[in-house]
């Protein structure tokens, strides 16, 4: 595997991690894939060039997947930050409306949630919730496709319970 960046302005990059071979069908989805997030990225420099909203993180395929799930989850707003995005429930709640945040780490995954009891969720023990995190937030490191599918259960649950006790 082999690492390529594209220079989106003079402060953001965008980093691509390649495998030495892929089929043909296999390079046409994921260069196409890549091409439309180059693009939104320059367009959105372009845009907003004055501004300091460009994203400057390199994503990895453990984001990827996790964002494209959780992008599918009714009712947020995400928002990019120097080092990672960030997912807030759109309507105000109580205990404040963040929700998750996924900073990609080289070909890592950190995914901080939303502060609450993980004891009926967390049933692996995964998450480090002992106040040592960025924020305190609860902590899960991702490192393979077991810990991803973990990590995706755990976002689920919490979106859950928090579409559930928001309602009352």
């Amino acid at each position: 595997m082999f690492k390529i960046s594209i220079k989106i302005d003079d402060q953001s990059t965008y980093g691509v991690d390649l495998e030495e071979e892929y089929s043909p069908s296999e390079f046409i989805d994921v260069f196409e894939k890549h091409i439309m997030k180059i693009k939104r990225l320059s367009d959105s420099a372009a845009s907003s060039s004055d501004t300091k909203q460009v994203l400057r993180f390199e994503t990895n395929n453990f984001f990827d997947v996790m964002d494209a799930r959780i992008q599918k989850m009714s009712g947020l707003l995400h928002k990019d930050h120097k080092t990672m995005r960030s997912y807030e429930f759109e309507k105000n709640m109580k205990g404040g409306q963040g929700f998750i945040w996924l900073a990609p780490r080289n070909r890592y995954l950190w995914v901080y949630f939303k502060k609450l009891d993980f004891s009926a969720f967390d049933k692996e023990k995964k998450i480090i919730d002992d106040g040592s995190t960025w924020g305190e937030y609860p902590l899960m490191k991702v490192h393979d496709q077991k810990e991803l599918k973990y990590a995706l259960e755990l976002a689920e649950g919490t979106y859950k319970y928090h579409q559930l006790h928001s309602s009352k």
